[in-house]
């Protein structure tokens, strides 16, 4: 899936795409952004690079993720294939599993 809405933010600000885990244990706080990059076609494209510099943090495997206490009222937020209990292994399994099977 691949969504061509795009985040805009102003000179500032920093943007960072946090996934789904943070999303998970700051009960909503930080939302994930489903993202993919399209890059450019045809003439459009001549000339053109795209250059990326990725760091990837996330918690250990067999961290358990907890969400943060709700102070809102609102109660927990859901995010699709988490329930309480699981670690970020047995997380990020079922999201590999959801977006490339």
């Amino acid at each position: 899936m691949c969504i061509r809405d795009r985040v805009t933010y102003t000179k500032d600000c920093v943007a960072y795409q946090v996934g789904e885990s943070s999303e998970v244990m700051s009960n909503g706080v930080l939302k994930a952004t489903p993202h993919c990059v399209v890059g450019a076609e045809g003439e459009e494209a001549l000339g053109v690079a795209r250059n990326t510099f990725a760091v990837f943090m996330q918690p250990k495997w067999d961290l358990e993720l907890k969400q943060a206490e709700d102070r809102s009222g609102n109660g927990l937020v859901e995010t699709k294939g988490f329930e309480p209990g699981m670690n970020f292994g047995e997380f990020t399994q079922i999201k590999l599993d959801e977006y490339y099977s």
